[in-house]
C-alpha cells in the first residue's frame, strides 16, 4: 500500500512525529511513491524501496493585505518581505510560462486596482428563492393573505340559513 498527499500521516524518523500536512511534503512523497511504484513492477525486493526521508525547508503564509509570514531555513520573516517571498515562491512553481504571465497580470492588476467587492441585496437573495420549492417569507406571507381572503369569500357566498321558527304556547 503506498500513502501520499498532504492528508497523508507519515511518521518523520527523526522525530518520531507526523511530517506537517502541507504541499512541499506531498511533492516529494509522491516522488517517493513513484519510485517504490516502479520497483515493485519490476519486481525488486523490499528492502530496496525507498523510505520517504525530508528535512522540511520552512514554511510560508500569505495572511492577505500584502502580508504573510514566513520561516525558511531557520530564518523568520513577517510583513511584506514574507508576502513577497511566497508570492514569488508560488510563481516560480507555477508549471507553464503562460500560466506564470497569467497569474503575474492578475496580481499585477490587484496591485494597482481596488478590491473587486459584490453586494447582494436582500431582494436578489429572496427572488432566488422564487425559483425554488421552498418559498420565501414574502411569498409565505402573501400566499396566507390569499388564504385568508378566499376563507372570508367563501364565508360570505354561503348562503344563510333561514331561522327556525318555534312555537310558543301561550
Amino acid at each position: 500500500m503506498y500513502v501520499l498527499g498532504d492528508c497523508a500521516c507519515i511518521t518523520d524518523p527523526h522525530t518520531g512525529k507526523p511530517y506537517p500536512p502541507t504541499a512541499q511534503h506531498a511533492i516529494r512523497q509522491g516522488k517517493v511513491a513513484a519510485k517504490n511504484i516502479i520497483s515493485s513492477i519490476k519486481g525488486e525486493r523490499e528492502n530496496r524501496k525507498t523510505k520517504f526521508d525530508y528535512k522540511t525547508k520552512g514554511m510560508m503564509a500569505e495572511i492577505g493585505k500584502r502580508t504573510g509570514v514566513a520561516t525558511i531555513l531557520g530564518f523568520k520573516l513577517h510583513g511584506f518581505a514574507a508576502w513577497w517571498l511566497w508570492r514569488t515562491y508560488y510563481l516560480g512553481n507555477l508549471p507553464t510560462i503562460k500560466k506564470k504571465l497569467e497569474v503575474m497580470g492578475d496580481w499585477t492588476s490587484d496591485l494597482i486596482s481596488k478590491p473587486d467587492v459584490a453586494m447582494i441585496k436582500r431582494s436578489e437573495i429572496e427572488s432566488s428563492f422564487d425559483n425554488t420549492q421552498k418559498p420565501s417569507s414574502s411569498n409565505l406571507k402573501s400566499t396566507e393573505a390569499q388564504q385568508k381572503a378566499n376563507d372570508n369569500n367563501k364565508i360570505q357566498q354561503e348562503p344563510k340559513a333561514a331561522p327556525k321558527e318555534t312555537k310558543s304556547s301561550t
